[in-house]
C-alpha cells in the first residue's frame, strides 16, 4: 500500500494508479509532458479530469518547443518523400497546434 503524500494543494495523494504502455505510447506521452512543462503526474491527471492541459511557459519549455518543432519538421520532410504519416506524430502537432493557439490568446 502506498503512503501518504500531502500535495501543494492540501491535498492527500495515497492511491497509486498504474497502466501498461507500449514503447511507442510511452514515447508519446514522455513528449507530451515534456512539452506540457508539467509533471506527468499533473498532465495525466490534468487530461484524465479537466480534458485540457494547461502549459506553464518558461524558458526551458521554449528551448524544448523549438527543439521539437524542428524534429516535427524533419519529420514532415520525411513524410513528404515516404507518404506515410504516422499517428503519434499527428497527435503531437494537434497537441502543439493547442499550446500555440492558448498561447496567442495570452
Amino acid at each position: 500500500m502506498s503512503h501518504k503524500n500531502l500535495d501543494g494543494h492540501g491535498r492527500w495523494r495515497n492511491v497509486t494508479v498504474a497502466f501498461r504502455l507500449g514503447k511507442e505510447e510511452n514515447d508519446l506521452l514522455n513528449e507530451l509532458v515534456r512539452t506540457s512543462g508539467r509533471t506527468k503526474q499533473d498532465y495525466i491527471t490534468e487530461c484524465l479530469l479537466h480534458h485540457e492541459v494547461r502549459v506553464q511557459g518558461t524558458v526551458r519549455l521554449t528551448r524544448q518547443l523549438t527543439e521539437r518543432i524542428a524534429a516535427l519538421t524533419e519529420e514532415m520532410k520525411r513524410v513528404k518523400i515516404t507518404g506515410r504519416l504516422a499517428p503519434e506524430f499527428l497527435m503531437e502537432l494537434q497537441f502543439l497546434n493547442q499550446i500555440l493557439s492558448f498561447a496567442k490568446e495570452d
